[in-house]
């Protein structure tokens, strides 16, 4: 997008909030529950991946490509993970027909990426407040995300962390999952250097994370939450993002909360081991400590069972 959202004499439709990560940490079961709010829209594909298009992030998005023909016929990665993703939206719309979100998609994959094509994406919506949610724009450098912020001036954002130990382990349990392949079924030395690259690595630099956005973003626009508070307490998280957003929370009614405890997008189940817990503690912790020096609660906590597996 333009340092201008846009340059046409209306007022631009820009969602009212961004939820940019981290990944594994619960920001499918936001979606999830921000969904079930009455005044709330979210697109029903979560990771729109607008603002992460560039293939200098770890995580490239598959609209990298703002070409449609490129993207339709391009043998290259992006534009092959964007013909699974279409081909993924059109049998979602053969099994479960609806006009509504066929516009929709037929919009978002079909359509010259560009910021008008962004904005359409929000426009037409009765709800008063929308959104999306793509952990990958928390993976954003200084640059670019102080830009996405003048870009959308009155929009708010949301970003949840996790113990980064968990939080790697999740993650190659969920592309095992995705995958049908038998990562964590690896040698210990192979399972310890997947979980030192870069993608995954650079997704738990909390403390850089969110020193970059608070730089970019006044302390009324950012709102940080806990993994562990969805599990300890998750009406107590919800309700707290609800009047962040400004959402009425008694709209959604004691009734749509009933299931709030079930696990949204979760991982193989399957216990870490010693060895590989002790080689992300000791990994991770230099980063502990330093976020445990910004932030208490659940950090410090995080940083104390880091050092004691660490040996």
């Amino acid at each position: 997008m333009n340092p201008t959202p846009n340059s046409s004499n209306h007022s631009p439709i820009l969602p009212t909030f961004i939820g940019i990560g981290a990944a594994r940490s619960g920001t499918t079961w936001l979606s999830h529950w921000l969904s079930q709010h009455p005044d709330i829209w979210i697109p029903h594909l979560k990771e729109l991946h607008y603002f992460s298009r560039s293939s200098k992030y770890f995580s490239t998005s598959f609209l990298g490509q703002a070409s449609l023909p490129r993207r339709l016929f391009g043998r290259d990665t992006r534009s092959k993970e964007f013909q699974r993703q279409l081909a993924r939206a059109i049998g979602r719309n053969i099994r479960h027909p609806s006009s509504e979100r066929l516009r929709w998609e037929w919009k978002y994959f079909l359509s010259e990426v560009s910021d008008e094509w962004y904005e359409s994406l929000f426009v037409g919506r009765p709800e008063p407040i929308t959104g999306e949610i793509t952990p990958a724009y928390a993976l954003l450098d200084d640059a670019d995300a102080a830009n996405m912020q003048r870009q959308l001036p009155n929009t708010k954002f949301l970003y949840i962390m996790r113990d980064p130990v968990d939080r790697a382990w999740s993650s190659i349990r969920y592309h095992e999952k995705r995958s049908g392949s038998q990562l964590t079924s690896m040698s210990a030395s192979d399972i310890e250097k997947h979980l030192s690259n870069d993608a995954i690595v650079g997704r738990s630099d909390f403390a850089g994370t969110i020193q970059r956005w608070r730089q970019a973003l006044p302390q009324e626009r950012f709102w940080l939450g806990f993994y562990d508070d969805i599990v300890k307490d998750p009406i107590r998280m919800l309700t707290g993002v609800y009047e962040f957003l400004g959402a009425d929370v008694e709209a959604i009614g004691p009734d749509a909360l009933k299931e709030i405890n079930q696990k949204v997008n979760d991982s193989t189940a399957k216990e870490m081991p010693v060895n590989i817990r002790r080689f992300l503690s000791q990994q991770y912790l230099p980063a502990l400590e330093r976020l445990a020096k910004d932030m208490h609660g659940w950090p410090e906590k995080w940083y104390q069972d880091a050092l004691t597996a660490a040996g």
